[in-house]
């Protein structure tokens, strides 16, 4: 007999799917049999498959050494979690890559199912190719490096990051710890449920507040969107307008910078907070450039002039001035600490 205890990692997990991790050999109808005849259990009580583990419930197998050989594909994990010594560690970076990506003070609210992280500019979210490194690896080995997961424990659910940001943009990254945490994220993300509020620092007196449904087309070669207004979708041929996308954004200035250029002209920088109701590829980006108050330090849609030139010098940005500042979950905000460049244009940020 073999007894699993569900942790962390498998709570909120149907029995069907758990059994079929572990025993990913067998075919369907091998289970159904064996609830029926009550060789698997949970908590010693007879199952159907449709039940939904919880912490601290144990599956338990009532099966010979040799099926579980052949239905489990024998991959050197047993089922007690322990690593046979021809099993390999998981690893996901090595330990400079780690040191070098992960800031323990960037981890902003972190609880047995969810993990929020203020994501550094310059850190893809997912890896796009295998040599390539991203906060969602960078979370798995801090995980990992904690405990909270090992390789037997993957073979049943593997965290992962629940939204994307662009490389270059900095700020809050969700984490799903287990399956359950995963779900509930994802759930928010795709009911509306999660206010997302963004940080961007442009150029100019925005004089623009207010909320805005225009319409984005994404290039997908150049990877650069354009936006246009109501008014302009109206007027386009029908034969194109599937292709481009309703966006719904709100603006509202929350600070302004005045500096005097060399010929004591006033060159203005605008701090705005962001609120983004749709969340398509650069819509923030793309809309700002529209609306002519393009973010500061943004290679694709920015602009360089003399006053944008004498903003990025004050900035010291290595990055677009963009940033993800705060979730609002479940009612409760949740709010990452924006990156030095905005504290050097605007006070208190």
């Amino acid at each position: 007999m073999k007894d699993i205890e569900i942790t962390n990692n498998e709570a909120g997990m149907k029995l069907q799917k758990f059994c079929m991790h572990v025993l990913k050999e067998a075919p369907a109808s091998f289970f159904y049999k064996m609830y029926r005849k009550k060789n698997i259990v949970v908590n010693k009580k007879k199952v159907t498959g449709n039940e939904t583990l919880q912490v601290g419930d144990h599956v338990q197998f009532f099966l010979s050494d040799e099926t579980f050989s052949k239905f489990s594909g024998d991959d050197g994990v047993t089922l007690e979690g322990k690593k046979n010594e021809t099993s390999s560690p998981v690893k996901f970076m090595s330990g400079t890559d780690f040191e070098k990506n992960f800031k323990s003070q960037n981890i902003i609210y972190e609880n047995q199912h969810i993990l929020i992280y203020n994501k550094p500019a310059g850190l893809l979210s997912q890896k796009a190719r295998p040599e390539d490194i991203s906060v969602n690896e960078v979370l798995l080995q801090y995980m990992l490096n904690k405990g909270y997961i090992n390789d037997a424990s993957l073979k049943l659910f593997k965290p992962s990051v629940c939204n994307r940001l662009d490389r270059n943009t900095s700020g809050v990254i969700l984490f799903g710890k287990t399956q359950s945490g995963s779900a509930y994220l994802s759930k928010e993300i795709r009911e509306g449920k999660l206010e997302k509020i963004y940080l961007a620092a442009v150029v100019g007196d925005f004089k623009k507040d207010g909320s805005y449904h225009h319409y984005i087309l994404k290039d997908s070669k150049s990877n650069q969107s354009e936006v246009i207004s109501e008014d302009e979708f109206k007027k386009i041929p029908d034969s194109l307008k599937a292709s481009y996308k309703p966006i719904f954004t709100e603006y509202k200035k929350i600070d302004r910078l005045v500096l005097q250029n060399e010929d004591e002209k006033n060159c203005y920088a605008s701090l705005l907070q962001v609120v983004l109701h749709t969340g398509k590829s650069h819509q923030i980006r793309a809309d700002l450039k529209y609306l002519g108050n393009p973010i500061l330090h943004d290679p694709k849609y920015g602009r360089k002039d003399n006053e944008v030139l004498l903003l990025e010098r004050r900035a010291k940005a290595s990055y677009q001035m963009l940033h993800a500042w705060k979730v609002v979950l479940s009612g409760k905000e949740y709010k990452a600490a924006a990156p030095s460049s905005f504290g050097r244009l605007f006070n208190n940020y």
